[in-house]
């Protein structure tokens, strides 16, 4: 068979080299002029950034990649998350673990928060299905004074541009599992012993020491020496079947239209711009759902700091508001092959919406704003930066606010009844994932899809759609919440 696949991410790398390796025509469109996706690098004057906090966690992502690149990846394995959440002046490991919250626990906070644990810690923490926002499922779990004093709320508002009255508990559900761990059993037993079945238990974290973008290179490479096909600057601009076989795309590459056919479509670029592009077009309904999904935009600033160290940590959450952005990572910490000798080198992310006045204002304004906030906190001097860079990156976080299930249902109610589409992916499937979902993914849809004569494809289709909807009303009925990351 001969695959088209839209996106040249790690979703739709890994699928196409699998795809490949079992024998199969593939041809990969990628809109940008690199391949990667969100897991790209910039480089400049031997400073190396990802764009934004990039991770392997735990043992399944590793077999995939092995799976995919045999032993021609080398990682690094990290000593631990290095992640910290800085609110009213103090650290915090994050995700929270019982004895550092303890620790760091401004004493007056103590008996009040102490109190809201163990009443949740006696009754339980309910699965309400009245609760539909993720400021209630947050107290719910923890109490308001664990949600007052870390400043979660700003946090959710800073990172959606909502309310947290506004957003989903599904995103409490997929990113804040770890609170449902934070009871006075677990902060007592933490306390006394020094340990935890949580410590115990802890995922292996791995980082490519020359940067993210190794990861997609190779693919790309793997797949390319297998006779795989990529075009990039390929934006598409119309997805249509003719009869039941046959997938044409239209796209448009270097000012000149271009199509390209084929017996099935995997797309991983964005599901509203697949939907807006399909001919014939879907009934209005779902043209109404499909607008009602929102993204957030990444600001990403760059910074090349001459200066060995700014921070001991690999990436630092900022919940507070008077923080303009939401999170720096600094990259030599991760690896020193991320900076020349003695400089370091960080990224700081903004969020916002694609209308927000943010977005409109120069590279100049941007660095002023964070520098400004930076420099009042004692992190760093203007005097320290060499130079920086601005990108802004669309379609970075998908929003889960409270219609946003509703109308996937409506989406993917449609897209199932399209032989030979299938949209995945973080980007297809409107899933705020993480790199090692894609990339399993991506090798995992690639397996079904070589394993399954056509009559079977789209039974495939349905179930990426039907597991999308159930992933996390499925996790909050569970009673065994496995601790996960929360990038």
């Amino acid at each position: 068979m001969k695959f088209i696949i839209l996106g040249g991410g790690l979703t739709g790398l890994s699928c196409a080299l699998t795809l490949k390796k079992n024998g199969h025509e593939v041809v990969v469109l990628e809109k940008e002029s690199e391949i990667g996706g969100l897991a790209r690098c910039l480089r400049m004057d031997g400073y190396s950034f990802d764009l934004g906090p990039h991770f392997l966690f735990g043992k399944p992502v590793l077999q995939a990649l092995g799976e995919l690149l045999g032993n021609s990846l080398e990682l690094k394995t990290l000593d631990s998350f290095l992640g910290k959440m800085y609110f009213r002046k103090r650290y915090f490991n994050f995700p929270f673990q019982p004895k550092d919250f303890l620790i760091n626990l401004e004493p007056s906070w103590l008996p009040g928060v102490f109190f809201d644990l163990v009443s949740r810690g006696i009754r339980g923490s309910s699965n309400n299905n009245s609760i539909d926002c993720v400021e209630d499922w947050v107290i719910n779990s923890v109490g308001k004074r664990i949600y007052a004093y870390t400043h979660l709320g700003d946090y959710i508002s800073k990172l959606y541009g909502l309310s947290p009255r506004l957003v989903s508990k599904d995103w409490g559900v997929q990113k804040l599992k770890f609170l449902r761990n934070m009871n006075p059993f677990r902060l007592g037993v933490k306390t006394i012993v020094g340990s935890s079945q949580a410590d115990k238990g802890r995922r292996i974290i791995s980082y490519p020491p020359s940067g993210i973008d190794t990861i997609s290179k190779l693919l790309a490479k793997s797949f390319s020496e297998l006779g795989g096909e990529t075009i990039l600057g390929a934006r598409a601009l119309a997805v249509s079947r003719k009869g039941d076989r046959e997938a044409i795309v239209d796209y448009i590459s270097e000012e000149k239209k271009s199509s390209v056919k084929g017996d099935f479509l995997i797309s991983t670029i964005p599901v509203d711009e697949l939907t807006r592009m399909l001919t014939p077009a879907p009934e209005e309904d779902v043209f109404e759902a499909v607008t009602a999904l929102k993204y957030r935009v990444l600001i990403a600033l760059f910074l090349c700091v001459n200066k060995r160290q700014v921070t001991k940590h690999g990436c630092i959450y900022f919940s507070e508001k008077r923080f303009p952005f939401k999170r720096i990572t600094e990259f030599t910490n991760l690896s020193e092959k991320m900076a020349p000798k003695d400089k370091t080198s960080l990224c700081v992310e903004i969020t916002c919406f694609k209308d927000d006045e943010i977005l409109c204002k120069d590279d100049k304004s941007i660095y002023d704003l964070v520098l400004t906030s930076l420099e009042q906190e004692g992190f760093l001097q203007r005097t320290e930066v060499e130079k920086y860079k601005v990108l802004r990156i669309p379609n970075a976080y998908p929003v889960y606010d409270l219609s946003y299930y509703k109308n996937l249902e409506t989406v993917f109610g449609y897209l199932s009844t399209l032989k030979g589409i299938v949209s995945i992916g973080r980007q297809g499937l409107f899933s705020y994932n993480t790199m090692g979902n894609s990339i399993r993914s991506g090798l995992s849809i690639g397996k079904e899809l070589s394993a399954t004569d056509p009559s079977g494809l789209n039974a495939i289709v349905q179930a990426r759609y039907q597991g999308r909807l159930e992933k996390y009303r499925h996790a909050l009925r569970r009673a065994d919440l496995r601790l996960e990351d929360v990038h």
